[in-house]
């Protein structure tokens, strides 16, 4: 029975793009939360343009973390 090597836990860069996006993605949450408590022309505009760009910035850097990983662990 063959044991596959563990590949060493994240550190460095890859840890700081997961955190990055995890702010970002809160900053998103929040804006949605002010669109619910003060339902007036400027939350729902920052609502629909300015969240929409943080969860897609959010979600583009957790697909760069992803990839990264599986390059390291030579899967792509």
């Amino acid at each position: 029975m063959s044991e596959t090597p563990v590949p060493p836990p994240l550190t460095g860069r890859p840890v700081w793009l997961i955190t990055s996006a995890c702010a970002i993605a809160l900053v998103g949450m929040l804006l949605s939360l002010a669109h619910l408590v003060w339902p007036s022309p400027l939350p729902i505009t920052l609502f629909m343009i300015v969240r929409q760009g943080c969860f897609g910035v959010a979600l583009l850097l957790d697909a760069v973390v992803i990839l990264k990983g599986l390059k390291r662990q030579k899967v792509l």
